[in-house]
């Protein structure tokens, strides 16, 4: 999610990718952005910004949220 939306409004491209890991037998995403260094600058600074603030809330809701109601919800990692 925020890495379309960094393509939308920050003048970068994101390419995705999945990476294999042999030793623990799991695969990750991973994702590049590609485009001028100044929109590089400020797309990363956006992306660990919405990032940082979005794992803040979620822990914060998570608190808040009574033990029988969290099963339902979970927090889903950016592509």
């Amino acid at each position: 999610m925020i890495l379309g939306f960094l393509e939308e409004f920050y003048f970068v491209d994101c390419v995705i990718t999945s990476i294999y890991d042999a030793q623990t037998d799991e695969e990750y995403k991973t994702g590049v952005l590609i485009g001028k260094q100044e929109a590089l600058v400020v797309a990363e600074y956006v992306y660990r910004f919405l990032l940082d603030t979005s794992r803040k809330l979620w822990q914060d809701f998570r608190k808040k949220m009574p033990a029988s109601g969290r099963a339902k919800w979970r927090l889903i990692p950016d592509s």
